[in-house]
């Protein structure tokens, strides 16, 4: 099983250096490939990587570390012109939920799967810096945060307790959300999947 996902993420990450039309498409892109393997809190390390390689690949050179996790992307667009750091943060990990869907992306994990919208959170904020790097009316310093382990311990109380976003000089932590019909978390995983006990 391991070899397969692994033989997955190598093949979706070799398609993914294939032009792509436009960030739409690869926010889409992005998205299913998280969707599809999905990975718990703490162990989110090929979701991290090919969110870093397709920042890397946009341009993006200046990443930092918060020194208790090991799974998490964080970068930094220093736009060059004044203005205040800001941070724009997105969750990376998984739910232990059975999915039960004929959407037309699915985890292929069994068990595991994205009902939080945590995958579409990913890949929003990836189009977001995309967008963001080279956009002349951006000024200040935005940190783009992919956090992992938003669903266990540790994540955000850890990136804190390193005080990693402090020593960037961030101000305010912003973030989107999607959600289901009834507008949450609950919901979307209650209409999509089974939740192991």
């Amino acid at each position: 099983m391991i070899t397969a996902m692994r033989m997955s993420w190598a093949l979706g990450m070799l398609f993914t250096s294939v032009a792509i039309a436009d960030t739409r498409d690869l926010v889409y892109f992005i998205y299913a490939r998280i969707h599809s393997q999905p990975e718990m809190g703490h162990r989110e390390f090929e979701t991290g990587r090919l969110i870093r390689d397709e920042l890397e690949r946009a341009g993006y050179t200046e990443f930092v570390d918060a020194p208790s996790l090991e799974t998490e992307v964080i970068a930094v667009l220093r736009t060059g012109r004044p203005g205040r750091t800001i941070c724009l943060r997105a969750e990376l990990d998984a739910l232990e939920i059975l999915e039960d869907s004929t959407h037309e992306v699915c985890s292929a994990v069994p068990g595991r799967m994205h009902a939080c919208g945590h995958d579409a959170h990913a890949a929003m904020l990836l189009g977001a810096a995309l967008e963001l790097r080279d956009e002349p009316r951006v000024t200040g310093t935005v940190v783009f945060l992919f956090q992992p382990a938003e669903e266990v311990k540790g994540g955000a109380d850890d990136i804190v307790r390193d005080s990693t976003l402090h020593k960037l000089g961030v101000e305010n932590v912003w973030t989107a959300r999607v959600s289901g019909a009834s507008g949450g978390c609950d919901s979307d995983c209650a209409g999509t999947g089974t939740r192991r006990e």
